[in-house]
Parts: structure tokens; sequence; C-alpha cells
């Protein structure tokens, strides 16, 4: 199995091939995202991002990489900061905002009326949160809070399927 760890940085995730653009500890490869990922096409069974997805420019050219590289049926895992989270807005090299809806656009539909022209899907699996103190146990409408109260969430953690014909 080919798993790759995109946006690696210091530290890699065991198992995987860490992937950034500077060279450092947790580093196999070296490559920039937003450009071309150095593996072929349809031969990656999982990617895994943490606090990435947040500093790229432009999402599109790098889901479609991500498609490209992955065999049909691949896990994408994406961890970002929650939209409604300080985390999100703090850092100034933050260029993208994330919300459950955001995952949708790369489902390869029809996104709000418009097409944009997205070369690949992806279902979407789950959605996971990373709760703030006291938010982090059990509170009766907790999506509510999420969407109404700033800071409720840290992070958001998608999962994704590579969607592809066969």
């Amino acid at each position: 199995m080919i798993k790759i760890d995109l946006g690696a940085g210091r530290v890699r995730r065991d198992g995987y091939i860490g992937v950034d653009r500077l060279r450092s500890d947790g580093v196999d490869v070296v490559a920039d995202a937003e450009k071309r990922l150095p593996f072929r096409d349809n031969t990656v069974d999982e990617v895994f991002s943490r606090h990435l997805f947040e500093h790229v420019r432009n999402l599109i050219p790098l889901f479609e990489e991500v498609h490209r590289v992955c065999k049909p049926g691949a896990r994408v895992i994406i961890n970002v900061p929650y939209y409604t989270s300080v985390k999100a807005y703090k850092d100034p090299t933050h260029v993208n905002w994330f919300t459950e809806k955001t995952f949708e656009y790369f489902e390869g539909k029809s996104w709000e009326n418009f097409d944009f022209q997205f070369r690949g899907s992806f279902r979407v699996r789950k959605i996971d949160y990373l709760y703030q103190r006291p938010f982090h146990k059990w509170i009766p409408f907790m999506s509510f809070w999420r969407r109404v109260l700033m800071n409720t969430v840290t992070s958001m953690i998608a999962e994704l399927e590579v969607v592809k014909s066969q």
C-alpha cells in the first residue's frame, strides 16, 4: 500500500511517505503540492494531510492532483481549522476557510448551480470535529453550537473517498 502524508513537515505519520515542499526530518519526497505530485496515476491508496489545505492558494488543482494519483476507492483524510475557530483566522498564511459544505464542491456534482469544470470526484464519507473545552464533552444540540458560537470547534477532519469510473 502506498500512503502519503501530504505537507508532512517535521512530523510524518508512521507508515506514510512524507511529502512536503521543504526538506525536513519527516520529509521523504520534496514536492510542491500546488504543482504536480511525483506519483504515477492510480497508485496511491491513502492521502493524509494535516493543516496544509488552508495554506493552498488554489484548491482545485490540488484536489485534481490528489484525485489523479489515487486509486479508485482510495481514502483521503484532510484535517483543517474549522471556519468558526480563531485558529482559522489568526495565521496570516491561511488563504482558505473550511465548512462542511466546502467538500461538497469536490463531489463532482453541479455546485450551487455552477459548473467550474472540476476534473475528479470524491465522496464525503464522514466529518469529525475536534472540540474546544468545555465543548469536548457531549452537550445537547452540539451541531447548533458548532455553527453559531466561535471557538466551539478547533478543527474539522474530513474523510473522502476517491470516485473513479472503472
